[in-house]
């Protein structure tokens, strides 16, 4: 019995999906260091081949030439990152004592505003609430205190298992770059004999345009958002607007958090009675609501648009593969995704022979 043709491609896609899934969460974590390495030797091949034939550098000499430049550039971008979180740290360590008795104090104004309010809604005496709400605060608090320190500690634990292993694996990355440096050409003979060159060779290139693509469109987006909450956080005078903003935006990268996790609590706070912000506290709200509704135009409509332009799917299919990359891969979903719907597609266009053209509006 013959099978039906569109349950063949259904059983086809559905192969190269679990394909694709599984070795991104199995094979790309133990593959990482090695294919970074062998990205940077060939983002490093038109400045390898300008030395060498231009400038009529010895090949050592040329590779030695671009990753002690490239070294140092990423090295003082680094520090100079490193140097401005540090003071903002700083800044923030030494004033964390008094931000802890402003919110304190505000979380004491609103429980007591609350309870009154209750106090008078149910007709009760004054304060009956308030006391009910701190004998349970008093049950809870033990408990609370045993727990935070356990998250603590687990959160500094698995900080410094993440620091090691982001140290390890850039050494491994490091030590494979200047391996690579050697055997580049010898490596790229030895692929270009191999029977599967075509199509690895298609699939290549198709993943490389769309990761480059993709990794600057989410660049751009990121330092855009920067700048909006930066600018947002200046005007509202927070002394941790460069830091703050950093933070915002890489946080907003995120499909279902977004800043209005952040902007919209705050907004609303300098709207309350109790606020610190004395006569400027709609001002600061305003400009608040306002960075995160630019935030929310650049994620929402922007992003679609850039990325898909790239990728060679329609921007609701992109936004979904980011959703779904993040359900699956974690974080690194959010760059996972895209790529992993781009090697799906590819594979299917080069098992079908298909062009790979823009579906149908």
């Amino acid at each position: 019995m013959r099978s039906h043709p569109l349950f063949c491609q259904l059983l086809l896609i559905s192969f190269i999906t679990l394909g694709v899934v599984l070795f991104n969460r199995f094979a790309l974590p133990v593959l990482f260091p090695f294919l970074l390495a062998y990205l940077i030797v060939r983002l490093l091949q038109p400045g390898i081949r300008f030395l060498t034939k231009r400038l009529h550098f010895p090949s050592w000499l040329a590779y030695g030439v671009l990753l002690l430049l490239c070294s140092i550039v990423l090295g003082i971008a680094i520090l100079g990152i490193g140097h401005t979180i540090l003071c903002q740290l700083k800044l923030l360590a030494t004033n964390l004592s008094i931000y802890f008795q402003l919110y304190k104090e505000m979380f004491t104004n609103c429980c007591d505003t609350v309870c009154h309010s209750l106090d008078r809604y149910l007709g009760m005496d004054r304060g009956s609430c308030l006391a009910f709400f701190q004998r349970q605060l008093c049950k809870i608090q033990p408990d609370s205190s045993i727990k935070l320190y356990r998250n603590v500690c687990t959160l500094f634990l698995q900080g410094m298992s993440n620091v090691l292993h982001f140290a390890l694996v850039f050494l491994i990355m490091l030590i494979s770059t200047l391996l690579l440096c050697k055997d580049y050409k010898p490596l790229h003979r030895l692929i270009h004999k191999n029977r599967f060159y075509p199509v690895f060779s298609h699939i290549g290139h198709s993943l490389l345009d769309t990761g480059v693509a993709y990794f600057r469109s989410q660049l751009l987006i990121i330092i855009c958002v920067w700048i909006i909450c930066s600018l947002a956080l200046f005007l509202i005078n927070n002394p941790y607007f460069v830091v703050l903003g950093l933070l915002i935006s890489v946080f907003d990268a995120f499909p279902v958090l977004g800043s209005g996790m952040i902007f919209v609590p705050w907004g609303i706070y300098y709207l309350l009675p109790f606020d610190h912000a004395g006569n400027n506290g709609y001002f600061y709200a305003a400009v608040l609501f306002t960075a995160y509704l630019l935030c929310v135009f650049l994620r929402e409509f922007l992003e679609a648009k850039l990325l898909a332009g790239h990728i060679n799917v329609l921007p609701i299919f992109t936004l979904a593969s980011i959703y779904i990359g993040t359900k699956l891969y974690g974080i690194s979903g959010i760059f996972l995704g895209p790529i992993s719907l781009s090697l799906i597609l590819t594979l299917y266009r080069v098992w079908m022979r298909q062009p790979n053209k823009l579906p149908p509006k």
